[in-house]
């Protein structure tokens, strides 16, 4: 007789198909061919059938996976498959907004988000009180910084008009730090996980980025009379100043597995054209992260990385091959790079944004005055006034952000995290957190000069790499020597 329990979900998870495709799921070539679906996406306006695709891979992750670690490249690469033409901010037709296609989106961001929970409750391994009581050394100083957010204003005479936004910006901006790490800190069973999973993430999203800004190029306006206009470089989920910082934030995935792999001048070459893609964003501050990042990561694959003499050979070559392009070319690139070698240190009303921001927190020392400027209003990308709305014009400095947004509770909290995220690199240093924490630190350090730890996207990945420093231990003891 036949029992039920041979066609349990759980006992399908031990057959022989599933336990192949599982095991492609923790591959390269599965999470570079989730990174090419989002290209498709952005490059030919495909982000239904795409993240359509991407809710099936996600439902069976949910049902047969062994845990959530596949789920963690379709986080980031949901958030960069939108083509220009569903950019929320610019176009009414966007897919986003319920009439085109966003009640869809819902829908099936419903049923994904319904088997999480289904997975989470029944799962004998990780699921029930295991998950909730998996040991989270970040956790508190989340929650901390979360309830910092939505108290953001109180007191300040303008929490009360702003509520139901300020506490809807508010929760989404602690939902970005908070909850991918808490998924994945309990959900995924660390100690089978990939230690290099990360850094092919880093890459995929690198290689996407860089088909996203060529054909930017190649359709946009960029190019007018030989000369690059950076307005003209955005795209669905973002503008320059967000595609170069995600371009620099990845440098140093690709560096760890120059560190690694064999053939580490193919991933040293990788990390030099994300830092060109950077430069071709003509994004300053995204330029300087991509410096600090390709610098650090330079350095460690000097140190670190296998067959060296073949790599001093194809880093002599490549230098040499730059060198020779920069003296043969070097009008043409001034031409071309023009407006950006006349802006040079231009603040770009960066520093009025700065002084206002600071003066918000002066009048509201406390809790701040809310995510939605008050006397001064900073520069807003956005056309639209539904994406306005509930997304402000931000102050583009991450700690006069918090300041003149939560006030001295904001950056108490905020201080109180970045405490816990140094006390989990500093201890047990492995050289997966070195490259996590040069990859954090650009990051951070770009968002001293624009708003991308309030950008939602960067935060997802930030929020995964803390889960993977505090949680993949067990990796290669660093030994500079």
């Amino acid at each position: 007789m036949v029992t039920t329990e041979k066609f349990s979900v759980a006992s399908l998870r031990e057959t022989g198909i599933v336990r192949k495709i599982n095991g492609w799921l923790c591959s390269p070539f599965y999470v570079l061919l989730i990174g090419l679906l989002a290209a498709v996406s952005n490059v030919f306006a495909l982000e239904l059938p795409v993240y359509t695709v991407y809710v099936l891979v996600g439902l069976y992750i949910s049902f047969f996976a062994e845990d959530y670690l596949p789920l963690m490249p379709l986080v980031i690469f949901c958030y960069i498959a939108p083509s220009v033409s569903s950019n929320p901010g610019k176009n009414e037709a966007s897919i986003f907004y319920p009439q085109n296609g966003g009640i869809y989106l819902l829908v099936i961001a419903a049923l994904f988000f319904a088997s999480v929970v289904w997975r989470l409750v029944t799962d004998p391994d990780f699921g029930g009180k295991k998950f909730l009581k998996a040991p989270r050394a970040l956790q508190s100083g989340m929650l901390i910084l979360g309830l910092a957010y939505v108290l953001g204003g109180v007191g300040s005479g303008y929490y009360l008009p702003n509520l139901g936004k300020n506490l809807l910006f508010g929760f989404v901006q602690f939902l970005s730090v908070f909850f991918m790490y808490w998924l994945f800190s309990g959900a995924v069973r660390w100690e089978k996980a990939r230690k290099d999973y990360f850094a092919w993430i880093g890459l995929s999203t690198g290689i996407t980025l860089l088909i996203q800004l060529a054909n930017i190029y190649v359709t946009g306006n960029v190019l007018v009379n030989g000369a690059i206009v950076r307005e003209q470089i955005f795209t669905g989920w973002g503008m320059y100043n967000n595609i170069g910082a995600m371009l620099a934030f990845m440098i140093p995935c690709a560096a760890y597995l120059a560190c690694i792999r064999k053939h580490a001048w193919i991933y040293t070459l990788c990390c030099l054209a994300f830092a060109g893609g950077v430069v071709f964003t003509c994004s300053r501050g995204s330029i300087l992260g991509a410096v600090f990042g390709f610098g650090l990561s330079y350095i460690l694959i000097i140190l670190k990385a296998k067959n060296k003499r073949a790599n001093l050979i194809a880093h002599i070559v490549t230098a040499a091959v730059i060198v020779l392009a920069v003296v043969v070319l070097r009008d043409k690139i001034l031409s071309v790079f023009r407006q950006l070698v006349e802006k040079g240190a231009d603040p770009s009303t960066r520093d009025t944004l700065y002084t206002e921001g600071i003066r918000q927190f002066l009048k509201y020392p406390v809790f701040g005055a809310t995510f939605y400027p008050t006397e001064f209003i900073p520069w807003d990308f956005s056309t639209l006034e539904n994406f306005s709305a509930l997304f402000p014009p931000r102050w583009h400095n991450t700690l006069i952000q918090v300041a003149a947004s939560c006030g001295t509770v904001g950056l108490v909290a905020f201080g109180y995290h970045r405490f816990q995220t140094v006390r989990i690199f500093v201890r047990e240093m492995t050289l997966e957190k070195v490259f996590i924490s040069v990859s954090l630190l650009a990051l951070l350090g770009m968002s001293l000069l624009d708003c991308h730890m309030f950008n939602i996207g960067p935060v997802l990945m930030y929020s995964m790499l803390l889960a993977f420093a505090e949680k993949s231990t067990a990796g290669i003891k660093i030994n500079l020597q």
